[in-house]
Parts: C-alpha cells; sequence; structure tokens
C-alpha cells in the first residue's frame, strides 16, 4: 500500500531560504507572550459580543444518550466555566425552549436564541464528519457577535457523561463554548482551546491559564498584568505565524502579492515564483481560524467517501441568504480530473459567508475565493446540483504555481480534528501537488 506522509511533502531547501527571507521582514524580534487567538471577520477585525450578557438556551430535544438533567449539568458547567473569569461578561441560562431554530432570521422583528441544540435524525451541515460546530452571526461593520449557536452531530455520533471511549459532551462543549465567546484555537496543547482531543478526553471542561488570559483579554478581568492586556489586544492585529507575530507591514487580501512581487524582483525570477508560493502559505495562515470538532480522515479516507476529486480555479463565490443560514455557492472549473465522473464544472455549496451588514461563520467548513485555484474532494451533486466537500475544510487544497509544480495547502488550523487519523492529518499543511497528485491517483487505481 502507497503511504503519503510528512516527509514527502517538505518543500525544497531553497524554497525554505527564499520564504525565511521574504519573512525576515515581518519578523523582527516581536515576541508573544500568549498562545489563545481571538475569532476575526472577513477584515481581519476581533469579533466578539459587546453586550453585558448573554442569553443562552438548550434545545428541548435534548441529546439521545443522556438525560435532561446530564445535559443541562453538562451546559451549565461548561459556561459557568468561561464566565467565571471575565469582567464584563455575564452568561445566563434562559431555560429549556422548544420549536428554536438553529441560524438567524434576519426579518423585522424576529427574535433569535442563543441555542445548544443536537441534530439527531439529520446533519445539514456539509459534511457528517463533523461532531459538533459552532455558528456566529455576526455585524460586518465591526458591530459584533449578534448571535451563536453549538449543534452537535447526533445522526453520527453518540455523546456521554464522561466516557471511556467516546465522546464527552462536557469537554467538546467548553471547547466550543471559547468560539461561541470570540476565541480561535490556541498552540498551547493543555489550554481547552487546544485544537486537537483524544477519545474519552475530559481534560478540557477546565480552562487552562492561556485560556483565561484569552476571554480576559476580550471581556477584561484580573488575571492579567496591565501591560499583558494591552499586548494581548493589539491582536485585535492579524494571526500569528509559528515562531514569530504577524506585523501590519505584511499587506492582507490581495496586497501581499505585491510585497511578494517587489521582493521577488530583487531575487530573480526563479525565486520570486517560490518566494511567492512560500508566502502564499503565510497568507493562508492569516486566515481567521474558526474550528469545528471534525472526524480527522487519511488521503485514502478522503478519496473513497468523494464522488469526484478535481483540480482548477475557482470562477465565482457568491454568498446568499436560504432560511436562517448564509450559504456560499462556489463553482470549480475542471482542469485536472483525479478521481470519479467529473463534469466540466463542480458547482460546491458551502455554509458561511457575508451578505450586505451582516455575517456568518460556520466553524471549520472549507471557503473559496473567485480566482484562486483549489483540489477538491466533493461528494455527491443534491437535487439542485451543489456538491458538499468531504471532511469540510479537510477537502479542499489551496494551490499555488511553483517551478516545481506547485504546491497545495490546507487551513486545518479551523478544525478540532479527532480519531485515529488526526496526527497524519494534522502535519498536511505544506504539500508538493505532484506527490498529492500521485498519491490520489495511486488510491483511485485501486
Amino acid at each position: 500500500m502507497q503511504t503519503f506522509t510528512a516527509s514527502t511533502t517538505r518543500p525544497p531547501r531553497r524554497l525554505l531560504m527564499v520564504g525565511a527571507a521574504l519573512l525576515a521582514t515581518t519578523c523582527l524580534g516581536v515576541p508573544s507572550a500568549f498562545s489563545f487567538e481571538l475569532k476575526r471577520d472577513s477584515e481581519s477585525r476581533a469579533v466578539y459580543w459587546q453586550q453585558p450578557e448573554v442569553i443562552y438556551r438548550v434545545d428541548a430535544a435534548g441529546a439521545r444518550d443522556l438525560s435532561e438533567a446530564q445535559v443541562l449539568r453538562a451546559v451549565k458547567a461548561g459556561f459557568a466555566e468561561w464566565t467565571g473569569y471575565a469582567d464584563r461578561m455575564t452568561l445566563r441560562f434562559g431555560g429549556v425552549v422548544d420549536g428554536a431554530e438553529v441560524g438567524y432570521d434576519n426579518g423585522v422583528g424576529a427574535v433569535n436564541t442563543n441555542l445548544v441544540a443536537f441534530s439527531r435524525d439529520a446533519w445539514p451541515y456539509d459534511s457528517d464528519t463533523a461532531l459538533a460546530l459552532t455558528l456566529t452571526t455576526y455585524k460586518t461593520n465591526g458591530g459584533g457577535l449578534i448571535d451563536a449557536d453549538i449543534i452537535f452531530n447526533e445522526r453520527t455520533y453518540t455523546w456521554g457523561d464522561a466516557p471511556a471511549d467516546g465522546h464527552d459532551l462536557q469537554n467538546t462543549l467548553t471547547h466550543e463554548i471559547g468560539h461561541f465567546l470570540g476565541l480561535a484555537h490556541s498552540d498551547e496543547p493543555e489550554a481547552t482551546m487546544y485544537a486537537r482531543a483524544a477519545p474519552g478526553e475530559t481534560k478540557k471542561r477546565t480552562l487552562h491559564t492561556d485560556d483565561v488570559q484569552g476571554i480576559q483579554a476580550i471581556y477584561g478581568g484580573d488575571g492579567l498584568h496591565p501591560t499583558e492586556l494591552a499586548e494581548a489586544e493589539a491582536p485585535l492585529a492579524p494571526k500569528r505565524l509559528p515562531g514569530c507575530q504577524a506585523l501590519p507591514g505584511l499587506p492582507s487580501g490581495s496586497g501581499w502579492w505585491l510585497f511578494a512581487f517587489a521582493a521577488g524582483l530583487a531575487l530573480g525570477r526563479r525565486r520570486l515564483l517560490a518566494g511567492l508560493t512560500v508566502l502564499g502559505a503565510v497568507w493562508l495562515a492569516q486566515v481567521p481560524a474558526q474550528a469545528a470538532v471534525v472526524q480527522a480522515l487519511d488521503l485514502e479516507t478522503l478519496v473513497v467517501r468523494a464522488d469526484v476529486v478535481v483540480e482548477g480555479p475557482v470562477l465565482a463565490a457568491t454568498a446568499h441568504w436560504v432560511g436562517g443560514l448564509i450559504v456560499t455557492e462556489s463553482v470549480v472549473a475542471v482542469e485536472v480530473c483525479h478521481a470519479g465522473p467529473c463534469p466540466e464544472a463542480v458547482h460546491i455549496r458551502t455554509l458561511g459567508g457575508e451578505v450586505g451588514e451582516l455575517g456568518q461563520h460556520v466553524e471549520g467548513v472549507a471557503t473559496f475565493s473567485r480566482g484562486e485555484r483549489a483540489l477538491v474532494f466533493a461528494g455527491r451533486p443534491g437535487p439542485d446540483g451543489h456538491r458538499a466537500v468531504v471532511g469540510l475544510a479537510q477537502g479542499k487544497f489551496t494551490v499555488v504555481p511553483d517551478v516545481d509544480g506547485g504546491w497545495a495547502f490546507r487551513a486545518l488550523d479551523t478544525l478540532d480534528l479527532v480519531g485515529p487519523a488526526r496526527s497524519l492529518a494534522g502535519h498536511w499543511r505544506a504539500v508538493s501537488v505532484v506527490a498529492l497528485r500521485q498519491a490520489i491517483a495511486a488510491i483511485a487505481r485501486r
């Protein structure tokens, strides 16, 4: 059996050297004492609650394998663990509700509910590999969060109270509440907001110092020295890169290409292309980090579960409302058919996006930008012809051309990976396109 490991994906030495040279201008002695990250919108503004009290409720349907008392105990304990550290935020339990819907009703006079819900009979949220996700609705003008829902997948998974082997409700819930409040993932392995979880894990029920620092950076508290708090609030700057702090000097959006081009003029055409590849990874690392708890999938499983595996440019990515959810419909032209009965173009539907003054994040889904090149593992088309991406963000690579064939990058930091394949999946950050294509072809021939 052919294997595809991290050792086959290491960029060549000259690529790393050029990348280091180009990145040096953004990493000049800016230390960071914190590992936590903040949730951000498409303009890199921090997204959090701006009112002093938030009311949350629990869906009356409850959990299939837990009593109502067990569910309420886990939910209340999870929210209490966070609110006990924040001076400017109170989280209040509003009771059990029947008939409340996930999503946001933007109609005049509509009443919305911040909901903890269990999806038992159907899982319409892109991929059934997701164990749980957090859906947040926010104002695109920097006005902060206006609604948040946490949804657990009971159609595919079982939830318990400190199970010996399985998924602990309170452990996962406490992690998701961090996203509910405006935190993204932390690089601290012991933190509640760390993006990995072992079966039966319960340690995330209790906050780590890093989690406390993060929540107090947003909502205040006594756990930070004033100078440390000022440093923590500075993130209202872009996401840190591993080993250095991202500076405002690195342009956001399409502007970083101009930065790369200017630097490349002094290095020559060949090194310019290599530098663009590395800076592509840098740009991806700055995408706002959100999270869903999702079953980790290795490459073979991605291929097997996909109806088609295609590669090509993204021709369109348009967001609009469907009921209380924002969905983004993207079109990927098929220039390379890696597996399956590929059409000329693949139509992808993902949850989340921005429409007018409102935006939604559906944690951990794949995102597409018009003009980028994508390699996508897509499921079967629905009645309307649209497909879902297999494994959420695991099933989509952004491809950046290079003289050696190109490199592909995945936004795995948007996912909380669980299961036996989590270590392997977590190492796929920079993948040689040549090696990736060969591995997919070998699996598809079996």
